[in-house]
């Protein structure tokens, strides 16, 4: 399902940019806390980050490494600015001051503007008529759960302005490499859209690895149910000693000067 992921994170942060109150404001995959991100902010606004967290599912054989299962899409959303404050105002070297962040407190005020953010981002993201929006809606398939949770400061635990919402989807299947993507499927759709973007050459690598080099359908095959070649060979669906027959290019014939009988 690595496939999906990466394709869910893109399309989530494309369509959710410049559809909330937080405007231009979302980030892809910011390893540093949200209250560390607002350092580099001036004043106080809605920040939006966005990551794909646990990746889940239950294996049955090799197959299913990367297949089936379920991924968290997160989306955190923080109102904060960066402030300045006096140390000691009588230093021996003058006034002493630092900047730190100031992540707003929980009152009615910012509780709304939580509120609204988060229930336009999903909107954006279920609803959106835009090409993201599609591509979005294309990959994830299915939503099977829900969280919306406060978030806290990485370093005190204090309960701040910071919601966390978490939807677990059950996203599209990695395709098979081997061929082609099915013109017209869902990858093909969601991935020919995506190369008409700022992302397209990412959309040609991403169908470059969906597809890989071309394979012959019974390898294909073992590679689908997570099996070795000559397990395939040994219950008839592949050629006897688990090698590709080689195709006939040329033959010769002789001519037979003998008598018929």
């Amino acid at each position: 399902m690595s496939l999906a992921r990466t394709i869910l994170r893109i399309a989530a942060v494309q369509a959710i940019t410049g559809n909330t109150l937080a405007g231009d404001a979302v980030f892809d995959s910011d390893i540093d806390p949200i209250d560390q991100r607002v350092s580099s902010v001036d004043e106080p606004r809605p920040l939006i980050v966005i990551y794909t967290d646990d990746d889940q599912s239950t294996p049955t054989g090799f197959a299913d490494f990367l297949q089936g299962g379920q991924v968290e899409l997160v989306i955190e959303v923080v109102y904060a600015g960066r402030t300045t404050v006096s140390l000691d105002p009588d230093g021996p070297d003058g006034p002493e001051t630092a900047e730190i962040i100031e992540i707003s407190g929980r009152d009615a005020a910012n509780e709304i503007l939580l509120d609204l953010i988060e229930r336009q981002a999903i909107r954006a993201l279920t609803m959106g008529g835009g090409t993201w929006s599609q591509i979005w809606r294309l990959v994830a398939s299915n939503c099977a759960r829900r969280l919306s949770r406060r978030g806290a400061s990485a370093e005190q635990g204090n309960r701040f302005a910071i919601r966390q919402v978490v939807l677990t989807l059950e996203p599209l299947v990695d395709p098979v490499p081997g061929q082609p993507l099915k013109e017209g499927s869902a990858w093909d759709r969601a991935l020919s859209l995506m190369s008409e973007s700022q992302f397209g050459r990412i959309a040609d690598v991403l169908r470059e690895d969906a597809e890989g080099d071309p394979i012959t359908e019974w390898r294909r095959f073992a590679g689908q149910l997570g099996v070795n070649l000559e397990t395939i060979s040994g219950i008839g669906l592949g050629p006897v000693g688990a090698d590709d027959p080689v195709p006939l290019e040329e033959a010769e014939f002789e001519d037979d000067d003998r008598d018929d009988p």
